[in-house]
């Protein structure tokens, strides 16, 4: 994870923990957790410049009954200094895994579970200040494997799961989730990562292809063709959009083997027109891009 706060301050969450560092630092400085390990958790900020991550699990675990206790979430006010657990009514929620853990720009965190067809997908949410509680109003698609959640900043929140239909929204307030699957190729088009433009404008990357809904409510989704010399249907896992408006992604494909091989990472600033080549990256997975303004 990689976020920056109002104040140039970067903070990173690594394997080991969360890292920060100042623009007149030399070093990075641990914050999070002062002692032990993290696991790589994702980094939040919301518009109040507060930062969130999943700490450690609440619970030990219980092989019989409890075998996947929830993972605490973790708040900074003070750009990563110091952390707070934010677990008001946490331990309510099932005993499943925490597939997907989310915050958007109103500081509302989501959570999404999952633990295959014995207890099927939830989602789970916790306004600011309140505590967690269910949030399928609507939802009708528990069997599929949750992918990510994403929101455009202009009052839209999705869903996305490995399921028919594969896509869902809401309002970012509150509300139920309805399907939002139109223009995509089919209704089970999967989309693992969410990237929002200054404008609004969303971009998903998927497994068959880079996809962008215009904001405003009527918009469908459209088709980002992928560069040219990739490998035919190769994916897009992960999407980033600065503040210019171009649109970078990463391509990759699998072999015979199921080995990923990376095609390369490329931007667009004209919805897939023309796409300019960012060069060789030594990699055949990509995972997150990060832009900060035109970087």
């Amino acid at each position: 994870g990689l976020v920056k706060t109002p104040t140039n301050r970067f903070l990173t969450s690594t394997n080991l923990g969360v890292f920060g560092i100042n623009p007149t630092d030399t070093a990075w400085t641990k914050t999070y957790p002062q002692d032990g390990y993290l696991g790589g958790q994702q980094l939040f900020r919301d518009n109040s410049g507060a930062i969130y991550t999943l700490g450690p699990v609440v619970a030990k675990p219980d092989f019989s009954a409890n075998y996947y206790p929830p993972r605490a979430t973790m708040k900074s006010t003070d750009g990563g200094v110091t952390w707070q657990p934010d677990t008001l009514g946490l331990a309510a929620l099932s005993k499943v895994p925490t597939i997907l853990f989310y915050v958007d720009e109103t500081g509302s965190q989501h959570i999404a579970t999952y633990n295959g067809t014995t207890i099927p997908a939830s989602i789970y949410v916790k306004l600011p200040g309140q505590r967690w509680a269910g949030d399928t109003a609507g939802f009708a698609a528990p069997n599929g494997l949750p992918q990510a959640f994403g929101s455009d900043g202009r009052g839209g929140l999705w869903m996305s799961i490995g399921s028919i239909p594969s896509l869902w929204r809401r309002a970012v307030t509150g509300g139920p989730w309805s399907p939002d699957t139109a223009g995509l190729s089919l209704s089970n088009e999967t989309l693992n990562s969410f990237a929002t433009a200054k404008n609004g404008t969303v971009y998903a990357g998927g497994f068959a292809a880079v996809w962008k809904r215009a904001s405003g409510t009527g918009s469908k989704w459209t088709y980002i063709p992928p560069p040219s010399g990739v490998y035919p249907g190769a994916t897009a896992y992960s999407v980033s959009v600065d503040s210019s408006g171009a649109l970078i992604a990463g391509y990759q494909h699998f072999d015979i083997n199921y080995n990923s091989i990376g095609d390369g990472v490329f931007a667009t600033t004209n919805d897939g027109q023309k796409w300019t080549n960012l060069g060789n990256v030594d990699t055949s997975t990509f995972k997150q891009f990060v832009s900060y303004g035109d970087t």
